[in-house]
């Protein structure tokens, strides 16, 4: 992407409003990006919940009354974007991981805003972006942000697998179950997996990260044992996975390059089920980073475990 050095003085003023409303109203903070990225975004939101960090909210500011229609009573389009603007956009909008939302402020700084991810903005070839009047950015929109960020895996969304024989390692022969798992460990992170999540789909690494911390000394060993067993099935839950949960957020400074960095995990999960055993909820966990850079913010996800759910807990959920 190419950067702009300098943001308009109408742009100047939407991002002091959302600095304003995000700090007063929402408890939360925005981080500006110290370069204007074409056709991307000018900061995020970092959103907090009873004084904890749980996600960032991706931002482009708008600003002045060229992106209003003379009278506004009900649904409006944008003015002054064109529908291959939007189209250029909305390839960035929907790249990023989480929320993304529009702010557009008037000449009498009044502020709306809009959800870049939702179908309800767009018309029906997605080419025209719509605001709703009712969408203030104040006080009262902390609520339908937040939702944005709250979604969580429901049972219908939970992809199902039926698993046979030789989705485990029954190939064992003459090898230590550790040495067969660790060969096909290295095997899964020479590519990037296919997944029906576009936040997903070929961005997981399979590194040294994940391996240590399944095999680490501390762990159970019968939970080391059960990861290992369990490692065949990883590529099928994420190639099918269409939601994830997102957990453990923590907010820090990079001790090296001085950033801003948000740590999450990210929790999917296949209710799996098996000719020879009791059906189970199976989770892969992954560790996401993202660092807020002079560019953007910089993401890593990397697998980090996979394991099956208390047993008590999966038949209760099975059963439902």
């Amino acid at each position: 992407m190419e950067s702009k050095q300098h943001r308009t003085e109408s742009e100047i003023k939407c991002i002091n409003k959302v600095k304003e409303v995000v700090s007063e109203y929402f408890r939360g903070e925005f981080i500006e990006f110290p370069q204007r990225i074409d056709n991307g975004f000018d900061g995020v939101i970092v959103w907090r919940e009873n004084g904890n960090v749980i996600d960032v909210i991706y931002v482009q500011c708008k600003g002045g009354q060229s992106y209003f229609p003379k009278n506004i009573s009900s649904k409006f389009r944008v003015q002054n974007m064109t529908k291959e603007n939007v189209k250029k956009h909305k390839e960035v909008w929907e790249s990023v991981i989480g929320p993304a939302i529009m702010v557009i402020t008037n000449s009498q700084k009044k502020a709306w805003w809009i959800d870049l991810k939702s179908k309800d903005s767009y018309d029906d070839e997605g080419e025209v972006l719509y605001c709703n009047p009712n969408n203030l950015f104040k006080s009262s929109a902390k609520k339908d942000i937040s939702n944005l960020i709250k979604k969580q895996i429901d049972k219908n969304s939970i992809p199902n697998l039926h698993v046979y024989n030789n989705k485990l390692p029954n190939f064992l022969v003459n090898k230590s179950l550790k040495e067969v798992s660790r060969n096909m460990y290295k095997e899964l992170g020479k590519e990037k997996i296919i997944s029906l999540c576009k936040d997903l789909d070929k961005k997981i690494e399979f590194t040294r990260v994940g391996w240590r911390h399944i095999t680490r000394k501390k762990r159970n060993k019968e939970r080391v044992i059960q990861s290992l067993i369990l490692l065949p099935l990883a590529r099928d839950i994420i190639e099918k996975a269409t939601e994830f949960e997102k957990i453990d957020a923590e907010y820090k400074k990079d001790k090296k390059s001085g950033n801003k960095v948000i740590v999450d995990k990210l929790v999917i999960k296949a209710e799996c089920s098996f000719h020879y055993r009791f059906p189970a909820i199976i989770k892969v966990v992954l560790l996401r980073k993202r660092e807020i850079t002079s560019n953007g913010i910089e993401e890593r996800i990397w697998f980090y475990s996979i394991y099956e759910a208390r047993r008590k807990q999966n038949l209760e959920v099975l059963v439902r």
